[in-house]
C-alpha cells in the first residue's frame, strides 16, 4: 500500500534536484521522512535513488536526512500495529524492518556527501544548526581520472581519506560524472522542425523556468491603465542588461539579436495572453548615461478583473544565454469602485 506514496515522493525529489540545478552555488536539502522500503519489484526505488543522487551531484546539492520517528529500535517497533505474542515470534519477524526502512534515507544522504540523522528526539533546530555549522567550512578538492577506463565512466564511485588520520571521516559526494550539466537550451538548430514553432518552444522553456535565469540580467515592471467602458490594459516593461549581450557586426553596425517572449497567466495557471518576437539591440556610444545601460522592451494585454502572473524571458541567439523574470499584478473590478 505504501509503494505509490514512495514512488511519488521519489519522483518529486528527483524533480527538485533538477530544479536546483538552475540555482548557482552549493545547496543543502533537508529531507524529513518516516522511512520507506526499496522494493524494486513494486516501485523501482533503487534505480530512482540513483537518479536522484545523480541529479543532486550535477546540481551541487548535498542531502541530509532525518528519520521523523525519533528514537526507535528493532526490539520495539512502535510503527508496527501487529500485537507481540508471548513466545516472541512476532517480535523476531520485525527484526530488520526498521533498518530496511532507513536504507533509502542512508543512500540519499551518504551518496551526496551528507549524512543521515536517526534514532534521535533532538529538536529540529539543533540538527539543522549542526548541519549548517559543519558545512560552513569545507575543503574543495580536485581530481583527474588516471586512465581511459575511469574517463569512460558516466557514474563512478570514489572514496577519500586523510593519510595518517584513520580517526577522521571524510564526507563527500560518492560519484563523479563524465559530462557537465545540460543547459536549459542549446544553440544548435533543431532539424526537421518549423523554425517559428521551435523558437516558441524554446522561449516557453525559458519563460516557465521555475527559477529566474540570470545569465542575462532581466527586470520586469508592470503598470495598468483602466479605461471605464473599455477595460484594463496591463503593460509589461522589460529592462535588459546590455553588458550581458554579445554584439556582432551586421550590415556595418554592431548589434545583438534576441528572442523575447512573455505570458500572462490567470490565478488558475491558464495562459490568457502571450507573445514571442525577435529583438535587435544596439550598443550605446561611449560615455552614455548609466540609466541607459539597459535596453527596454514593452508589450501589453487587455485583461478582465483578477489576479495575474506575468512571466517573461529573453535569449541571446549567438551565445544561447538566457534571462527571465516574473511579477504578480491584481486587476480590480471597475464596477465595484
Amino acid at each position: 500500500m505504501a509503494a505509490p506514496d514512495t514512488d511519488n515522493t521519489l519522483i518529486l525529489l528527483e524533480g527538485l534536484m533538477r530544479t536546483a540545478g538552475q540555482l548557482p552555488g552549493r545547496k543543502l536539502v533537508f529531507l524529513i521522512s518516516d522511512g520507506f522500503y526499496l522494493n524494486d519489484q513494486k516501485t523501482g526505488a533503487r534505480g530512482r535513488i540513483k537518479r536522484i543522487t545523480d541529479a543532486a551531484g550535477r546540481a551541487g546539492v548535498v542531502i541530509y536526512t532525518l528519520d521523523a520517528r525519533g528514537i526507535i529500535s528493532e526490539s520495539l517497533d512502535v510503527t508496527n500495529p501487529r500485537p507481540i505474542d508471548t513466545e516472541g515470534l512476532t517480535l523476531s519477524a520485525t527484526i530488520g524492518e526498521i533498518t530496511a526502512s532507513q536504507d533509502g534515507l542512508n543512500a540519499l544522504s551518504q551518496d551526496t556527501g551528507g549524512r543521515p540523522f536517526r534514532n534521535t528526539n533532538a529538536p529540529m533546530s539543533k540538527w539543522v544548526e549542526k548541519v549548517l555549522d559543519e558545512t560552513a567550512n569545507y575543503y574543495l578538492l580536485a581530481w583527474r581520472p588516471d586512465n581511459e577506463e575511469q574517463k569512460r565512466g558516466k557514474f563512478n564511485h570514489i572514496e577519500a581519506s586523510i593519510i595518517g588520520r584513520p580517526d577522521l571521516v571524510v564526507r563527500l559526494r560518492g560519484s563523479y560524472f563524465k559530462t557537465a550539466p545540460l543547459p536549459i537550451l542549446t544553440t544548435k538548430k533543431k532539424p526537421d522542425k518549423d523554425p517559428t514553432k521551435a523558437r516558441e518552444d524554446d522561449m516557453r522553456l525559458v519563460i516557465d523556468a521555475p527559477v529566474s535565469q540570470r545569465q542575462i540580467p532581466t527586470e520586469l515592471e508592470l503598470n495598468r491603465v483602466q479605461m471605464p467602458g473599455v477595460g484594463t490594459r496591463v503593460t509589461a516593461t522589460l529592462h535588459i542588461s546590455r553588458e550581458a549581450l554579445s554584439f556582432d557586426l551586421n550590415d556595418g553596425k554592431q548589434s545583438a539579436d534576441l528572442d523575447v517572449g512573455g505570458i500572462f497567466y490567470d490565478d488558475k495557471g491558464k495562459p490568457v495572453s502571450s507573445f514571442v518576437g525577435r529583438l535587435k539591440i544596439f550598443p550605446l556610444p561611449e560615455n552614455s548615461p548609466a540609466q541607459l545601460s539597459r535596453a527596454i522592451y514593452e508589450f501589453h494585454a487587455w485583461l478582465p478583473a483578477g489576479l495575474y502572473q506575468v512571466r517573461v524571458g529573453v535569449r541571446d541567439l549567438k551565445t544561447g544565454h538566457i534571462g527571465s523574470a516574473m511579477q504578480w499584478i491584481q486587476v480590480p473590478n471597475l464596477l465595484l469602485r
